[in-house]
């Protein structure tokens, strides 16, 4: 594998692929076409993801983005509303495609941590006359979109990728199906979650009607995500996918390398976790910087610069010139991801540096 110019903490969807990966990628012979339903390694895929998530069924698309898309065309009703935590990536970061593409209304709602409960969310529920749970404030009228999928984010991007737990979960997905609605998660990095919780992935989205696992983020793979589901989603998801132009004609390479990364690659994250840890710990030693430990729940680290010399495309740019890749998050605000090609030695040239710069004075 080759050695990255940098040390890359922006994020894990920046990690590279394992020489398992390649290996696996350089041993397949004839790659057959999985349009064409003939591709061993993509049925195999597709089968482990529905295993390891407790649904009946999973398909194979480019990208998370497009899971998520096929999920909320799948679960949800075009014309209908979507509740989400106001902070969700789906509302704020794909580029309106929930809208867009999905015909749905957006409900956002505030969370706490960026996780809801149903007292934060039967107020902004609209159901039918016969759901079994009613809003006594909501009168059911004509005029007005009801409510036909709650989505859930786990672990939740913008608040640092903290976590729903299981209880958390099931409590949204049987308020979604009391109200005759569906439940869905946007699971990213839901492995993630569960090596952080000590649970399995299975137990995290069994209550729902559907999840979308990220390959290509801490998991390593090139490319690739799943929309997972019931077969009838499913199915319907495949044909979605055709017209969204995400079907794939010899994804073989793709597919291995997605067996080794939903196979091994969640050992990987306790490590990936104790790191993050490390390294809130250590930036929490360095003046003028600011960090919540209780924040860092899985590979993330969310930190502020409290020296107002400082700014965020200051402090990047002066890091990028160390080969120290960091992301930005408004004025003075940083995340720093863990993953595989990130262990010690790496975090402890940042901190070095981070250290120097920070009792400099800025350019």
């Amino acid at each position: 594998m080759a050695v990255a110019p940098f040390i890359e903490f922006r994020t894990d969807a920046f990690t590279q692929p394992t020489e398992e990966m390649i290996d696996a990628v350089r041993r397949i012979g004839y790659v057959y076409s999985e349009l064409a339903e003939e591709c061993p390694q993509t049925d195999e895929l597709e089968a482990l993801g529905a295993e390891l998530t407790g649904m009946e069924a999973s398909v194979l698309v480019p990208s998370g983005t497009m899971a998520n898309l096929l999920g909320l065309m799948t679960l949800g009703i075009r014309g209908s509303e979507m509740i989400i935590e106001a902070g969700g990536h789906i509302y704020n970061r794909e580029r309106g495609g929930v809208a867009a593409i999905a015909g749905l209304v957006v409900r956002p709602v505030p969370g706490k941590h960026g996780v809801l409960t149903p007292e934060d969310v039967m107020p902004y529920i609209r159901h039918d006359p016969q759901a079994r749970v009613v809003n006594p404030n909501w009168q059911w009228s004509v005029l007005i979109s009801r409510t036909s999928l709650i989505c859930i984010e786990n672990p939740h991007n913008e608040v640092g990728n903290r976590v729903w737990t299981v209880a958390q979960t099931q409590a949204i997905c049987d308020l979604a199906h009391s109200i005759g609605a569906n439940a869905y998660i946007d699971g990213a990095r839901i492995f993630n979650s569960a090596v952080a919780l000590g649970v399995s992935v299975r137990d995290l989205a069994r209550p729902a009607d559907g999840v979308a696992l990220g390959l290509a983020k801490g998991l390593a793979a090139p490319v690739g995500a799943l929309f997972c589901g019931s077969r009838e989603a499913v199915q319907r998801g495949r044909l979605l996918r055709q017209m969204l132009g995400g079907a794939m004609h010899r994804p073989a390479w793709l597919s291995a390398a997605g067996i080794i990364a939903l196979r091994d690659m969640p050992k990987q994250f306790e490590r990936d976790h104790r790191n993050a840890r490390l390294l809130a710990e250590q930036l929490g030693t360095i003046p003028g910087i600011r960090v919540d430990l209780e924040q860092v729940q899985t590979n993330t680290v969310q930190f502020e610069v409290t020296d107002t010399r400082w700014t965020t495309e200051g402090l990047a740019s002066a890091l990028a010139e160390r080969k120290i890749r960091i992301g930005s998050r408004g004025l003075r605000n940083f995340r720093a991801m863990t993953h595989h090609s990130i262990g010690e030695p790496q975090i402890g040239i940042f901190i070095d540096e981070l250290r120097q710069l920070m009792q400099g004075d800025p350019k």
